[in-house]
């Protein structure tokens, strides 16, 4: 039976390696010593820990600790073996002289990062130059009864990749950054237009040392083939590495939701690997969330030598039933891009996902769990894993797959050229081998996409031209070896050679008429200038929330355009391009910074509201709407809907708002308002709707009512506005309104007839009452006096640990809202006072 085996007191220690010059003085002596280590985790966790190092991710410290990444590391593990007192010592002594002995016993490193030499006891015993591959190294003849060293020395990850781009020659990368293209490792550690510069170096997954015999399970590929109401097909290829030639027999059960068996089977094979096919009847298959529920099935696989009791291996994991398609077929606008799950048509809406905070991954699951989970309470069912992070942790995956959340995978691959010489080609065909095959087992899995912007970089961004005329850039990742490998271990998932891409090398790659599109072109109303087939990357910039930026920047430093305020705005042209020219085109000049930090949630809001309900509205034609991007790295600039402490942005609730799977929105289809149902439901939607134009006094002007009926999965032009409610005479102050009438799940729709800073809306004015809800909960209920636009509550400006519910609320004279609250603050009236409770006539500095 294989085991498991890292020893008890363990005692591990980080030092400064041999290239050590950058380190400051006075760290030296200390460090060459040695200071204790988790191990799991990297350098800089170690000397913030050991108070050595600032937090980087505090005030400007990032400038601080940029040493870090020019000095080599050792990370030294002393312990004693065996580790165990029940195991037989003259069983570890004659693993110790004999490599073909009963019991094998190897190293595994599930996550080096990133250039290391491993030794034992003084004895090199390999080297690793990725990431993303584990490492397994057999180690019995290596291994001492008693005190054993383990040395895992890391060369300075900046100096590494400088001279590997010497060695290769250099190739171009988006910003010329550092070339993070020669490392197999996260490219944003070494600086993204969203989040600071930290290279580092060390020890993320699974260290130990495992014994088995005979033979041991790799990887299990359980593929689904077939899925349907009567009948699902499961496919579990096991992958098997043998000591010797001896027939083996794998056993694999498969338990229902409900833990009963529904399936059971064997295979036997003298090979290095098998196959077991499992029939399920009548099986719950599984959806994407709002298109049905989420079955998780229970496999179990054990490895036998002979019809024993004890088994060699075994492994278990959680299986969903579905089948996965796109269909890129010819039609009437181009080329489809329509992901089809079940044979469902769904429209893929959700953001893209950055690996979370400064140390992703030593995040802990429920961290994990809980950032998932708000992509799946705003609405989602996409999540794109972005191809300039990391492949995620386990947690991960398994929180998409109860949740509902397909993910769409890039290989790690972004915005850069990369090099296909050796020993690149092999570390990226076991990091595509292993990723493919470890991915598998979960239904959430849904693309494998070769990167991130890189044949869009090279096609349009001048990168071609840079190129030397024999230098390669990834092309035969994209274009050969990664489809092989998915085709080969995966076929049951459709590849994607990059993103954007048109599928044709004879097009643009970020064609709006083919394939998928990243719209950084155009922002907030413009959007709807572009029709993609599907947007996979759009967004617009903002700032964390007030409690968050309070939290890591000092308050004297809070003001408009400080020192550090600005050492956090990474993106190429500063705020003008990116944040500061929409809100002057929308809102105007901000006053101050509260004013500004305001506008900056405001706009960003506003912005993803139309872009998200123009994609929707414009099915099937379009089919995907993925904002850039969901979480967050650090306190600053960026793009994010959840700030780097997890604080929902208003951008959030009003996505939320615009992905709800029922849907009523207005937009300018040839050039005139019209009211566009939009059902991403499996079920028929049959309605009727309210709809007013009305004077911001509150006076009605007109009203109409309309009936509608939308078929499962697809969207209906219900009436032009003006044939309902008549044109306006006064766009400067009338407002169209649109309320379901018996859909209390489906908000309201909304029309303005000029931007912001051009409407004439009177002074806010409202009551409020509180409400307490037990401990932690409470009620803030707002009736509006006069039209109140887009309400934002600024709770965290309050107490950092209060949070509302509910924003980009619209409120006409005389209508009530109830706004949750959580962790209320002392005083409810400071939550209604004018800095904390905004509107857009009140983010308007002039009339």
């Amino acid at each position: 039976m294989k085991q498991t085996l890292w020893p008890d007191g363990t005692r591990c220690t980080l030092h400064l390696g041999p290239r050590a010059d950058a380190a400051p003085p006075a760290l030296r002596d200390l460090l060459s010593r040695g200071i204790p280590s988790s191990l799991l985790g990297c350098v800089h966790q170690d000397l913030i820990e050991a108070g050595l190092i600032p937090d980087p991710a505090q005030s400007m410290h990032e400038l601080d600790v940029q040493w870090v990444g020019e000095c080599d590391w050792l990370y030294r593990c002393a312990f004693n073996w065996p580790p165990d007192p029940n195991t037989p010592r003259d069983a570890i002594a004659y693993a110790s002289t004999h490599s073909d002995s009963l019991h094998q016993f190897d190293l595994v490193l599930d996550s080096l990062d990133t250039f290391a030499t491993i030794s034992l006891n003084g004895t090199q015993l390999a080297r690793a130059e990725s990431m993303y591959v584990p490492h397994r190294f057999p180690i019995a003849t290596h291994l001492r009864t008693g005190p054993n060293t383990l040395d895992l020395a890391f060369e300075a990850p900046l100096r590494a990749i400088r001279e590997r781009a010497a060695r290769f020659g250099p190739r171009p990368v988006n910003g010329d950054w550092e070339p993070f293209n020669f490392a197999r490792r996260p490219a944003c550690n070494f600086g993204w237009d969203w989040g600071p510069k930290l290279a580092t170096c060390g020890v993320w997954d699974l260290i130990a040392i495992e014994r088995w015999s005979v033979a041991r399970i790799g990887h299990v590929r359980p593929l689904v083939t077939r899925a349907d109401e009567s009948l699902a097909i499961l496919e579990a290829h096991v992958d098997l590495v043998r000591s010797s030639r001896e027939p083996l027999t794998a056993t694999a059960e498969l338990l229902d939701p409900a833990n009963r068996r529904v399936a059971c089977a064997e295979a036997s094979s003298i090979a290095d690997s098998l196959t077991i096919p499992l029939h399920i009847t009548n099986p719950q298959l599984w959806w994407p969330r709002s298109h049905g529920q989420q079955p998780l099935y229970s496999l179990s696989l054990w490895l036998y030598d002979s019809p024993v009791e004890t088994p060699l291996d075994t492994t278990s994991r959680r299986v969903g039933l579905r089948t996965i398609s796109l269909n890129t077929s010819p039609d009437r606008f181009g080329e489809s891009f329509e992901l089809r799950v079940n044979n469902r048509r769904v429209f893929m809406q959700g953001a893209n996902w950055i690996p979370d905070g400064l140390w992703p991954l030593r995040a802990a699951p429920d961290t994990v769990r809980a950032r998932v989970q708000q992509a799946a309470d705003a609405n989602m069912n996409t999540l794109r894993v972005w191809g300039g992070g990391c492949y995620e942790p386990d947690s991960f995956y398994d929180a998409c797959d109860e949740l509902g959340i397909l993910v769409w995978q890039d290989f790690m691959f972004a915005c850069a050229m990369y090099p296909e010489e050796e020993p690149y080609r092999s570390l990226v065909e076991r990091e595509a081998r292993h990723h493919v095959a470890r991915l598998s087992s979960h239904p959430s899995v849904a693309l494998w996409c070769g990167g991130n912007e890189c044949v869009w970089g090279y096609e349009n961004w001048g990168w071609k031209q840079r190129l030397g005329p024999d230098q390669s850039w990834g092309a035969a990742y994209y274009f050969d070896l990664l489809p092989r490998i998915v085709s080969e271990l995966d076929p049951t998932r459709p590849y994607w050679a990059n993103s954007p891409w048109s599928r044709d090398a004879t097009s643009a790659p970020n064609s709006p008429d083919r394939g998928d599109r990243h719209t950084w072109d155009v922002q907030g109303d413009r959007y709807r200038q572009f029709i993609p087939r599907a947007c996979t990357e759009f967004g617009h910039q903002s700032i964390s929330m007030l409690a968050t930026l309070r939290g890591t920047i000092p308050a004297e430093h809070l003001r408009l355009w400080s020192d550090q305020l600005n050492h956090r705005q990474r993106a190429t042209g500063g705020h003008e391009p990116h944040h500061l020219a929409e809100i002057r085109r929308v809102y105007g000049e901000p006053r101050d910074f509260a004013h500004w930090h305001d506008l900056a949630l405001r706009a960003q809001a506003r912005a993803l509201s139309i872009g998200v309900e123009w994609l929707r509205a414009n099915q099937p034609r379009c089919s995907a709407a993925l904002i850039w991007q969901l979480n967050d790295a650090w306190a600053g600039f960026s793009w994010s809907l959840i700030d780097a402490a997890g604080r929902r942005k208003p951008a959030w609730h009003a996505v939320r708002r615009s992905m709800s799977p029922r849907l009523l929105t207005i937009q300018p289809i040839e050039q005139r308002p019209t009211l566009v149902a939009i059902n991403n439901t499996p079920h028929d939607w049959s309605g009727r709707a309210r709809v007013r134009r009305v004077d911001f006094d509150g006076t009605l002007l007109r009203e109409s009512h309309v009936s509608f009926s939308v078929p499962a999965g697809e969207i209906r032009h219900i009436a032009d506005i003006d044939d309902l409610v008549a044109s306006t005479s006064r766009p400067w102050r009338e407002i169209t309104v649109v309320d379901p009438i018996d859909s209390p799940d489906v908000p309201r729709a909304t029309w303005l007839y000029r931007v912001d800073r051009e409407l004439h809306d009177p002074p806010p004015a409202f009551t409020w009452s509180w409400r307490a809800i037990g401990k932690y909960d409470a009620v803030l209920s707002l009736t509006a006096a006069s039209l109140l636009r887009d309400i934002i509550i600024h709770a965290d400006r309050v107490d950092a640990r209060t949070e509302c519910d509910a924003h980009f609320v619209t409120l006409l004279p005389g209508e009530s809202f109830d706004f949750p609250i959580s962790r209320p603050c002392a005083d409810p009236s400071r939550l209604v006072a004018p800095d904390c409770l905004t509107t857009a006539r009140a983010a308007i500095p002039h009339q």
